[in-house]
């Protein structure tokens, strides 16, 4: 019997067409400028026509973890990994989408920053969870 169809497995993390977008100010304008700008258009004063440009990190993701499993982010630069643990972190908010958590929800963000050459990779885990 497989871990995914065993009955004591209950769903953690939901997450249902999740998407993050950042506007990026057009070349030339400040970055107030562009915070202004993105500001406007999410009470609904203006549009994204003023030359701003839309960059979406994540689009329409899904995923289930269920309990007792161990998941990993990987993939390119650019694939949009931080962008969902920090959206899991509520580090930001998403554009779209919903994530359902159940529990305790603790995404590791920049293991390597404090990662010690003399640890085992487990040892370097457990220390970067208690800090």
């Amino acid at each position: 019997m497989s871990n995914e169809t065993a009955p004591h497995k209950q769903t953690i993390i939901e997450i249902t067409s999740l998407g993050k977008r950042y506007d990026i100010a057009p070349e030339g304008g400040s970055k107030r400028e562009g915070f202004v700008r993105s500001l406007k258009h999410l009470i609904g004063n203006q549009s994204l026509q003023d030359g701003t440009r839309s960059l979406w990190a994540l689009r329409d993701f899904n995923l289930r973890i269920q309990s007792g499993s161990v998941t990993g982010v990987i993939g390119r630069n650019g694939a949009g990994k931080t962008t969902l643990l920090r959206i899991l972190g509520r580090i930001t908010s998403p554009t779209e989408g919903r994530i359902e958590g159940w529990g305790r929800i603790f995404p590791m963000l920049e293991v390597g920053a404090s990662f010690h050459p003399e640890f085992t990779a487990r040892e370097n885990v457990f220390f970067n969870a208690a800090m």
